[in-house]
């Protein structure tokens, strides 16, 4: 602990609490104490009044302890299906799981080891199957930096693939990330181009006879000079199509659609671009959404007429 006190401010307070004392015990003649038991009155006067007056100055007081936090290592596994979309299948849903676990109990040995699968979505890791359908690295990203805030984590590794399908460029929410990030890249290591449907922005429930917006975010990778081609199908029928030129290897583009809710119920909206032949992976290529249609109509009663 340290007390911030200068010494002038001490030595008033220890001359006030004296003065105190003075006035009290030399003055006052009608006091008959003994001489040992006067001077222990005087010095606890002196102290007490002393301590006051410093109180009175309102010093600043700091205190300093440390505690010895263990670094925590951060476990993310990618748990999408587009990890076993490759030649090497197999081995991830064998052999690979066998030397993740193996890993897992062996870091757990030495550290403190937190353990997260993202896809769908970021949870505890429990079972490791590669089920998820969807993919949104930023939302890892995000919720590692809110959980783990100013704490002491020495590092997170990523086991990932790369692919993603939802959410935001991760390289941009990773720019202010605190922690370093380690990737350990899965399934097929090398790139081929790539076309996909990255994001669709929609209202979930309509009004029956309203307009309603759709936004689809299309990206594609290694395909510049190319054209493709954004559908949208309900129930089968096509709705509208656009035409779509990628001028760049790194492309995207939000293509908004105003969509007619013409019959109650449940409209089924698959949304497609159009595949070319260099794409190895065509899965991202599809999504599918639902809106709900309400017939909701409202009585009003208007009155109109002079207050009495």
């Amino acid at each position: 602990m340290n007390i911030g006190i200068p010494i002038w401010m001490l030595a008033l307070s220890l001359l006030a609490g004296l003065a105190a004392a003075t006035v009290l015990y030399f003055r006052n003649k009608k006091q008959h104490y003994g001489k040992a038991l006067t001077i222990i009155l005087f010095a606890l006067r002196t102290l007490i009044v002393g301590l006051v007056v410093l109180l009175l100055f309102n010093p600043l007081i700091r205190q300093k302890f440390s505690s010895v936090e263990t670094p925590t290592i951060i476990l993310a596994h990618d748990n999408s299906s587009s990890v076993v979309l490759c030649k090497d299948s197999v081995f991830y849903k064998n052999d690979y799981q066998t030397q993740f676990e193996q890993f897992r109990k062996d870091l757990n040995a030495d550290f403190q080891v937190d353990e997260y699968l993202f896809g769908e979505e970021v949870r505890d890791f429990e079972q490791l199957d590669f089920s998820d359908q969807l993919t949104d690295l930023s939302s890892l990203i995000k919720t590692l930096d809110r959980r783990y805030y100013k704490r002491n984590v020495g590092a997170v590794v990523l086991f990932t693939d790369g692919i993603y399908n939802r959410g935001f460029e991760p390289e941009l929410v990773a720019e202010n990330f605190p922690f370093p990030i380690h990737t350990v890249v899965l399934g097929d290591t090398v790139s081929y181009p790539d076309l996909a449907i990255r994001n669709v922005h929609y209202n979930k429930l309509v009004s029956l006879g309203a307009t309603f917006p759709v936004r689809v975010t299309v990206a594609a990778r290694d395909l510049a000079g190319h054209k493709a081609q954004l559908t949208l199908k309900e129930s089968g029928r096509i709705i509208e199509k656009r035409d779509i030129e990628i001028p760049s290897n790194r492309f995207s583009k939000e293509i908004d659609f105003m969509l007619d809710a013409t019959k109650k119920g449940v409209m089924a909206i698959d949304i497609e671009v159009s595949g070319i032949a260099e794409e190895e992976q065509l899965l991202n290529n599809v999504r599918h959404i639902y809106v709900e249609v309400l017939d909701q109509k409202y009585k009003l009663l208007f009155w109109q007429g002079d207050l009495a």
